[in-house]
């Protein structure tokens, strides 16, 4: 499943641009888990809403894409 899917994104024209967009996401999202590593014992309280933020990045950035294949 993940291969087709792969291949429908690359050989699409904004793929490039929503791979930027995706790749920025992780960075930012890596940055805020290193982040929430130094704060230490504050850490185990923000991890649960660290990972709703990574999937709601992912969801975003489906979204964007979905909206851009529309128009």
């Amino acid at each position: 499943f993940m291969k087709s899917f792969l291949n429908h994104f690359l050989s699409t024209d904004l793929s490039h641009s929503f791979i930027v967009i995706f790749f920025c996401s992780l960075a930012f999202t890596r940055f805020f888990w290193t982040c929430l590593n130094y704060l230490g014992e504050q850490y185990t309280m923000f991890s649960r809403r660290s990972q709703l933020f990574f999937i709601s990045n992912i969801g975003i950035a489906i979204f964007i894409r979905g909206m851009a294949c529309q128009t």
